[in-house]
């Protein structure tokens, strides 16, 4: 897969990735609680036509890694952008769970692709974990 626009997530784009944050989420974080997550964990945001169009968020602990944001602009669906910043951050090894939306059909359909299954549930999410594999 070509990567190219795959950066690091900093937190000097926190105020960028929360324009990302009001257009994605109906439950967004505010800029201050991004940078607070940045800090505390991880990830990647995807850069192009000078802009940014998609982010990862994930917090490790004790061997288990949160992806507590993954999202891609509208615009920029459908594009591979989700699978590119999905792939950089399972490069990373180890076990992985997060929540998606029960009606997020094509986040459900990427993470199955990828290993994740179905462990519980709450009123509109899935839990999903995937378990540590051998090719990271």
């Amino acid at each position: 897969m070509d990567r190219t626009g795959v950066v690091c997530l900093m937190v000097h784009i926190a105020d960028q990735i929360a324009e990302l944050e009001n257009e994605l989420f109906d439950n967004a974080f505010n800029e201050h609680t991004l940078r607070k997550e940045i800090e505390a964990g991880w990830g990647f945001a995807y850069e192009m036509d000078g802009k940014y169009v998609g982010y990862v968020l994930v917090r490790t602990v004790h061997g288990l890694s949160d992806i507590i944001r993954l999202g891609v602009t509208k615009d920029y669906q459908g594009k591979g952008i989700g699978e590119d910043l999905l792939g950089c951050v399972l490069e990373a090894g180890g076990e992985f769970m997060l929540f998606v939306r029960k009606n997020n059909e094509r986040a459900i359909n990427l993470y199955k692709k990828y290993g994740f299954e179905v462990r519980g549930m709450t009123e509109d999410s899935w839990l999903m974990r995937r378990r540590a594999t051998s090719d990271g």
